[in-house]
């Protein structure tokens, strides 16, 4: 799998509803939680990882 350099990622099954959240300018942590309203196999608990490379 070959990721590029794009300011944010999204992988699984609610990767869709994610990117779309942060298209829009949500944290990754909110589009984690609004992946979680839409698709049936995105919850559980979500643990946020800062690495510091988009940092402004």
């Amino acid at each position: 799998m070959e990721l590029s350099l794009y300011k944010y990622h999204a992988i699984g099954s609610g990767a869709n509803f994610a990117l779309g959240a942060m298209a829009v300018d949500a944290e990754a942590i909110d589009a984690v939680k609004a992946s979680s309203l839409h698709d049936a196999f995105t919850g559980g608990k979500t643990k946020e990882i800062n690495l510091g490379v988009y940092d402004e």
